[in-house]
C-alpha cells in the first residue's frame, strides 16, 4: 500500500542528471526532520516514519477481529523502501506493506514523456515519488513510481494479466533459485511489450503468450538489461546483487527448456513447473 504523505511544506520534484528514472524533492517551508540542505532527506524521512511507527506500537500491539486476537509486530521498518506490519493469529498469518510516497500531478513530471501511456492516462492519473537508492550513493534520491499509469495501459488487454499471474507463479514455485527476482521485474517484461504489441497480440492462446513473455525474460538476462518502462536508461537488473543476478539468469533458461519440452503435454507441463 502506497503511504502517501502530507506534510506541512512544499516539495518540488527535480530531475536527477545522474540516475535516470530518479528526483530529488526539493523544499520550501520551515523546517521539518525530514529534510536537510533544502532537500528532503530519504534517510531522514524514514527515520521519521519509524519513530512514528515504534510511537505507536509501544501501545497497539494487538488487535481482536470477528473473535479472534492478532498480535502486531512491526518488521522491515524502512531499513529499504517499505515499512512492514504483520499480523499473527493462532491460525493466520498476513503481511502488510506500507511504501511512503509523495504525490504530484503530471504538470510536475520531470522526466521526458513516456511514449507508452497515453496523454490522457498521464493527465488524469497522479504519479508518485518513491524513497529508493541507486548508485551512486546520495541520500536525496526517490525513485519515480506511477502504478495508476500500469493499471490503465494493462486495462483490457485480454490474457495480459493471467500472463503476469502465470510468471508469477513461476517464479513463487522456484523461488530460492531466483532470489530476489521481484514481482515488479516481471511486470516490466510485460509493460516493455505494450509498447511494441498491437492489441490483437494480447488475444493469443495463454501457453504461446506465456511461452513468449519467458523468453523475453531470458533475453533480458542474456542482454543483462531491463529497462525501466519509463526511464529506459534505468536497469532493474542493477539492483541484484551479481551471484543473485547469475542465480536468476540460470534457473530462467533452465525453466526456459523446460517450458519447451513440455508445452505439448499439458498436464506434465502444470504439475512440473507450478506445482
Amino acid at each position: 500500500m502506497h503511504l502517501k504523505l502530507k506534510l506541512p511544506f512544499q516539495v518540488t520534484p527535480v530531475r536527477d542528471s545522474q540516475r535516470s528514472g530518479f528526483v530529488f524533492l526539493r523544499y520550501t517551508g520551515g523546517s521539518h526532520p525530514a529534510v536537510v540542505d533544502g532537500y528532503v532527506n530519504r534517510k531522514s524521512l524514514q527515520d521519521w516514519i519509524r519513530n512514528a511507527f515504534h510511537k505507536v506500537f509501544e501501545s497497539y500491539n494487538q488487535i481482536k477481529i470477528r473473535g479472534e486476537t492478532y498480535k502486531l509486530t512491526y518488521t522491515l521498518q524502512g531499513l529499504g523502501c517499505s515499512h512492514t506490519i504483520e499480523a499473527q493469529s493462532p491460525s493466520k498469518f498476513i503481511s502488510f506493506d506500507f511504501v511512503p510516497v509523495f504525490e504530484f500531478t503530471y504538470s510536475q513530471w520531470p522526466l521526458p514523456d513516456p511514449a507508452s501511456v497515453s496523454h490522457n492516462v498521464r493527465q488524469n492519473w497522479n504519479w508518485f515519488a518513491v524513497p529508493q537508492q541507486k548508485r551512486p550513493a546520495d541520500d536525496r534520491t526517490f525513485m519515480v513510481c506511477a502504478p495508476h499509469w500500469e493499471r490503465e495501459m494493462m486495462k483490457g488487454n485480454y490474457n495480459l494479466k493471467n500472463i503476469l499471474r502465470l510468471m508469477k507463479g513461476m517464479r513463487d514455485k522456484h523461488i530460492r533459485e531466483m532470489p530476489h527476482l521481484s514481482s515488479y521485474m516481471l511486470k516490466t517484461v510485460i509493460l516493455l511489450q505494450l509498447e511494441a504489441r498491437s492489441d490483437t497480440y494480447w488475444k493469443q492462446d495463454l501457453g504461446t503468450l506465456f511461452v513468449d513473455m519467458w523468453t523475453r525474460l531470458v533475453q533480458h538476462f542474456h542482454d543483462n538489461n531491463l529497462p525501466f518502462f519509463l526511464a529506459h536508461d534505468c536497469n532493474h537488473f542493477d539492483r541484484l546483487k551479481r551471484d543473485d543476478f547469475l542465480k536468476c539468469k540460470e534457473t530462467a533458461e533452465i525453466l526456459y527448456h523446460k517450458i519447451n519440452l513440455t508445452r505439448n503435454e499439458p498436464k506434465f507441463y502444470v504439475d512440473q513447473l507450478f506445482f
